[in-house]
């Protein structure tokens, strides 16, 4: 049985036929492709969302537009509601990209085997995503960086790090 994952989150309104600005949570363009339906919940309901059409908007959000959903109004009820897709039908990403969803929760290591603690969060800076680490030593946030990722282990639940200069406190 495929898993159920967080692929986006629906921001506020734009405009007044009911187009949402949407946060697409890492990799997979495909899953706000027009046709392709989402899950949300709404008022503590369980719906289905099919996307009639998408776009690029301000600051890395997208503009969605749902079947279904005519006005502002009828938008504003989705506001802060998660996108959920089954795990079963993402698209297939390149070697070397994995989802979010794959990466929280694996257990980091430097190239040196320390132990430095847990994905916890992921988020974008525009130039590449940031992992929040919590371990032994507090939170700690790694680039990700050809330089600074090793190794993505995801069957093994780790990811190895190359510290650089500055990335734990006390080696500086």
């Amino acid at each position: 049985m495929s898993r159920t994952v967080e692929v986006g989150r629906i921001g506020r309104t734009h405009g007044v036929r009911g187009d949402l600005y949407v946060e697409r949570f890492g990799d997979g363009a495909g899953v706000l492709d027009p046709g392709k339906t989402l899950g949300a919940v709404r008022g503590g309901e369980p719906l289905q969302l099919t996307v009639v059409f998408c776009k690029p908007g301000p600051r890395g959000r997208w503009i969605v537009h749902f079947d279904g959903i005519h006005n502002r109004e009828t938008a504003r009820a989705l506001t802060g509601s998660t996108l959920t897709v089954s795990e079963s039908e993402l698209p297939p990403l390149p070697d070397g990209r994995h989802y979010w969803f794959e990466l929280l929760g694996l257990r980091v290591e430097t190239v040196g085997g320390e132990n430095l603690g847990v994905v916890e969060d992921i988020f974008e800076t525009g130039a590449n995503d940031i992992y929040v680490v919590r371990g032994d030593r507090g939170e700690i946030l790694i680039p990700s960086t050809d330089d600074v990722v090793a190794e993505v282990d995801v069957p093994g639940g780790r990811l190895v790090v190359t510290p650089i200069p500055g990335l734990l406190t006390e080696d500086d």
